[in-house]
Parts: C-alpha cells; structure tokens; sequence
C-alpha cells in the first residue's frame, strides 16, 4: 500500500491519498469535509488528512475532539502532526475530558469495521465510494448542493461534521444542515427528525450529528480484535422502512479469499427481521451473538419460531433490544415483532436536557419549561417564547429537539 502526498487528478490511481499539511486552525478543519467528499468525483475515494492539524496554528482541545469525530467517519483515519514535542496527537496528549472523548470515538471507529469493510468491498466491486456529497443521492434538489461538508457516509449513514466552536451560553456548537425527505434518527441518542427541510443542529462536545435513514441497518463489532471476524455485534435497525445490508466477510488476508455473506433484511410492514447467510460459513465463529437494537420502534413481542424472546426497551432512545445467537451452520434466522409502528420521540425530555446545560437565567429557563409543560408545542407557546427569550440562539436550539419529529 502506497500513502502519497495529493499530487492533482491522476495521482489517485493506485495510493491512499493525503490532502498534504494541514494547518491547525478552525478554518483548516472546515475545508476537510468538503475536500474529502468530493475528492470522490475524480475516483479518489481513499482521501486522508492529517487529523488535529499538522503544523503551526493553536492548540485547542475542543478543536482537536471536534476533528476526530468527524475524522471517525472519514474514509481513512490517521492522526499526524509535524515533529514537534507539543504537537503530538495522541488522546493521552490531551487533557482528561478530551482524552476520554477521543478514546471512545476510536473504540467507535474499531467498532464500525463491519461496516466499513463492506463498503470497502463494495468500493471495490462496485466502484461506489464509502464517502459520497450530498447530490450523489439526490441530484435533482437544489439544497444537495447548499451543504458542501454534509456526506453519506457508506449506504446507510449521513455525516453532519461540526467544524466551529461551542457557543459558551449554548454549551453546544451547530451546524446548519439538510435533512433529505423521510425520517432520520440520531445514530448515537434515537432522536427521530422529519426530513425534507434545511436545519441548524446543535451537538455537546460528546458527538456531532450522524444520521441514519428509515429502515437503515448497520453492524458494529463488539469483539476487541479487529482481525477476526467477530464473534459478537451490535445489530443497530431503524425504524419507519423496508431495509436491507449485505454484511460481506473474508479471511482479511489473501487477495482472493473465500468470503461469506450475511444477508440482513427488514420488512417493517410485516415486521419481520431475517437473517441469511452465504457463502464460506468456515470464515464465521462457531457461535456469533447478535444483540440488536431495533431504534425508533415502539415496544412490541419479539419471537423466534416457537420462542419468545425477552426483549428490553430503553425509552431514552426508543430501541427495543434482544439477543439472537446463530451457530456457524445457520443458515437463516427470522425474527417477528409483534408490531412495527414508530415510536414518538420524547422531545420534552430533550429540551429538559438541554435546558439543563444552558449557561443562562435559571427563572428563564423555568418559564421555559412551564409554558411548554402547560401548553405543548402550540404555535402560541412559540411566539410568546420568542417574544420573551433573551437569547435568539436559545430558542433555535430549543426549537430544534421541540420540531425534530414534527
């Protein structure tokens, strides 16, 4: 494998690429998105850069956590820096809160190999690139083309990177958005958002706005090692569509191995989740535990054929939650929910949550709080909220978690 410098269009035929030194600045961080995304129009769709910034600019922790999360879902992770003692990226480099925040993003990154591989092969197979702007899916609307940092990132997700500071009375920082028609939910909180319409979001420095479409499934490895095919996942499924995923598999070794895939399908009319393998069911563990979280259901039964299964629902991010084992010989598995209907996202709790954390008037937030407790999320409630907030900015994070699942 040949890691190069960005030489123009042409250098992109056999190597990773690399956008070249990157300045550690806000400014440096906001070109990124955009200039990985579309790095994929020419065909150079393994895009790196220097995450944190390589050289000069200023030291800032929130600047280096922002651009590691959004480096998470970047096609090739790799963090750099010049030769400079101070410069250093390693998360242990940072203060406590940064570096607990950048391990867990990492452990994120080892936990989407699943993912990623199967967008690797299909990159590979089908020319598709893992990371794709916004009018490679739809083309013919305008506001694709307004959102140059926004992605899909590999067939299921879509990437909102947060390339500018926390506002200091939010606790939060933004970025404005396009949610595409549909519904879409938060992939790391379940909160349920009506698409068709432009957004400004508002993200803690825990996260930045990742989405996943209705009826998208996406696997995530629970095992530690990344060179076996995993003996535990994660299955998270979402809600409101049909969906399906090709997880493909290999011995992650030789050019022309033997692979397995797995075949997972959701049919939300019928409420039916199946499972089905082909291929060289060698490649699989003998056991692989399946813990899936159906995200944005209601609560519903959950059966194998002639087996309940105990299901849990944790009502913070409307998922309902079970355990399926297959063994190697599997072939096929089909799970039914008793129901299949969308959850209604508590967004009372969220503006509580956000409440909360807002560096502001105690008494403003509590009028806040009873207006909307009282009367709902009623026109009337608005107006006389943004007649009377002090801070602009304050309703429109507000009224973000209020109209999410309008």
């Amino acid at each position: 494998m040949i890691l190069s410098r960005y030489a123009g269009p042409g250098s992109h035929r056999c190597p990773v690429g690399f956008s070249g030194d990157t300045i550690t600045t806000w400014a440096s961080l906001d070109y990124q998105p955009y200039f990985t995304a579309t790095a994929s129009n020419i065909g150079y769709p393994w895009w790196s850069h220097d995450i944190g910034g390589h050289m000069q600019g200023v030291r800032s922790d929130e600047m280096a956590t922002r651009w590691l999360q959004y480096g998470v879902f970047s096609p090739i992770v790799r963090l750099h820096s010049s030769k400079n003692l101070f410069a250093s990226k390693e998360p242990w480099c940072y203060g406590k809160e940064t570096s607990r925040i950048m391990q867990e993003q990492l452990r994120l990154r080892h936990k989407l190999v699943p993912y990623l591989y199967t967008a690797g092969e299909r990159l590979h197979r089908l020319g598709q690139p893992v990371i794709r702007p916004m009018y490679y899916g739809w083309a013919e609307q305008n506001e694709a083309y307004k959102v140059p940092n926004q992605y899909l990132f590999g067939t299921e997700l879509m990437v909102c990177p947060i390339t500018k500071p926390v506002d200091p009375v939010l606790k939060l920082a933004s970025v404005k958005a396009w949610l595409p028609e549909g519904l879409w939910f938060d992939f790391f909180t379940g909160a349920i958002y009506t698409g068709d319409r432009m957004m400004t979001l508002y993200r803690d420095i825990e996260n930045i706005p990742v989405f996943a479409k209705a009826g998208a499934i996406v696997p995530l490895a629970d095992d530690a090692r990344a060179d076996l095919n995993p003996k535990s996942l994660t299955l998270r499924v979402f809600a409101g569509a049909n969906g399906a995923f090709e997880m493909y598999e290999d011995d992650g070794v030789s050019l022309e191995s033997a692979s397995v895939r797995t075949n997972i399908a959701l049919d939300w009319e019928k409420g039916a989740l199946t499972l089905k393998v082909e291929g060289d069911v060698s490649l699989l563990p003998e056991k692989r535990t399946w813990n899936i979280e159906c995200i944005g259901f209601e609560k519903a039964d959950v059966t194998l054929p002639g087996e309940k299964l105990d299901a849990a629902y944790d009502e913070k991010r409307n998922a309902l939650c079970f355990t399926v084992i297959t063994d190697r010989d599997t072939k096929e598995v089909a799970v039914q929910l008793s129901k299949t209907a969308v959850a209604q996202d508590n967004w009372l709790a969220r503006v509580d949550e956000r409440l909360m954390g807002l560096q502001t008037s105690p008494d403003e937030k509590e009028v806040i709080w009873k207006l909307l407790g009282k009367c709902g999320r009623t026109a009337s409630a608005m107006g006389t909220l943004r007649a009377t907030c002090s801070n602009p900015a304050v309703m429109e994070c507000l009224e973000e978690v209020i109209y999410a699942q309008d």
